[in-house]
């Protein structure tokens, strides 16, 4: 499944969304959670929902949800590895997830 594209980046897999939003987030931190809270703005709006913040029972943000361009779909997930440290090997320094790509952009 992993092969890589222009510009450095290596697809690593994908994630299939249903809810027009998405997590980032630590898995070892799902049970801590106690609470969530958004951007400012009108609750049950798209602006109240565009971004949120996942919180610990220690009150530190954990992850944070947010919405996927256009909403639903299956969107390639890819890592730019750095290859800098031979002791550690090749680590992941950046994800990309692309919701809108460019050419749909200009249309």
């Amino acid at each position: 499944m992993m092969y890589e594209t222009d510009g450095g980046w290596t697809v690593i897999g994908n994630v299939a969304v249903d809810t027009g939003r998405l997590t980032i987030a630590d898995p070892c931190n799902f049970s801590k959670v106690t609470n969530a809270h958004g951007d400012e703005g009108h609750p049950g709006t798209i602006q109240a929902l565009s971004r949120r913040f996942i919180r610990s029972d220690h009150e530190i943000d954990v992850g944070i949800t947010f919405n996927t361009g256009f909403g639903d779909g299956c969107y390639e997930v890819m890592a730019r590895y750095d290859k800098s440290s031979p002791d550690w090997g090749n680590r992941i320094a950046e994800i990309r997830i692309v919701f809108i790509p460019e050419d749909e952009n200009d249309s």
